[in-house]
């Protein structure tokens, strides 16, 4: 009975927070440069962080440049202060190439694999982050090189 129980509820919750995308609301927990917060209309919602989410933006339009690596962009978002909210450390390098492959920064968002559009504002134009992409692509283009050993 108890598995029964943990199953029908985890069937309810995914039913919850796929009505929710469907209405144009955030189903989790914001991405850095959202916060959670009680929209007027009663439902809960995300908005832009004041402070980071202007970070993240530069983040996008330094990327889009083709001139700075992730590495680089590491290196300046801990200049300029970008952190996480929770512990106050300075974002890493995976966490800044999660962000710019992140759509949800352009006011839609893509939940359990279907596209939505949000009713969040958004941080960067769509424009800016097809041309993210198109620069991430390039730079990640190379392929490894598989060594074989022939061994006995």
């Amino acid at each position: 009975m108890a598995k029964q129980y943990i199953e029908n509820l985890s069937e309810e919750v995914r039913k919850g927070m796929t009505e929710k995308a469907e209405q144009g609301f955030w189903p989790s927990r914001a991405p850095l440069g959202y916060l959670n917060t009680m929209l007027p209309s009663g439902k809960k919602g995300i908005v832009q962080d004041e402070n980071r989410s202007k970070l993240v933006g530069q983040l996008f339009e330094r990327y889009a440049t083709g001139n700075f690596s992730l590495k680089q962009l590491t290196q300046w978002a801990a200049l300029a202060g970008l952190t996480f909210r929770g512990s106050g450390d300075p974002i890493n390098k995976a966490t800044i190439q999660g962000i710019l492959h992140h759509l949800i920064y352009t006011g839609d968002f893509e939940f359990d694999g279907k596209l939505y559009k949000g009713n969040h504002e958004p941080i960067i134009s769509r424009e800016l982050w097809d041309k993210v992409q198109s620069v991430l692509d390039r730079k990640c283009s190379y392929r490894y090189r598989v060594i074989k050993h022939d061994l006995p």
